[in-house]
């Protein structure tokens, strides 16, 4: 019983790498969507201040 998790945990430390490089490149992408979304949302509050300025 013991060997299994011995082995379960080395299989674990093994596969973590690809685990933590998906889990990052899921996260960038939230990252980034959530970013863009701001910029987007800013811009228009930008363009919407921008207008009442002018007038």
């Amino acid at each position: 019983m013991l060997w299994f998790y011995y082995v379960t945990i080395v299989d674990c430390l093994l596969h973590i790498g690809w685990t933590r490089a998906l889990v990052t490149l899921k996260l960038e992408r939230r990252l980034f969507v959530f970013i863009w979304l701001l910029s987007k949302e800013s811009i228009n509050e930008i363009k919407r201040n921008l207008k009442y300025h002018v007038l």
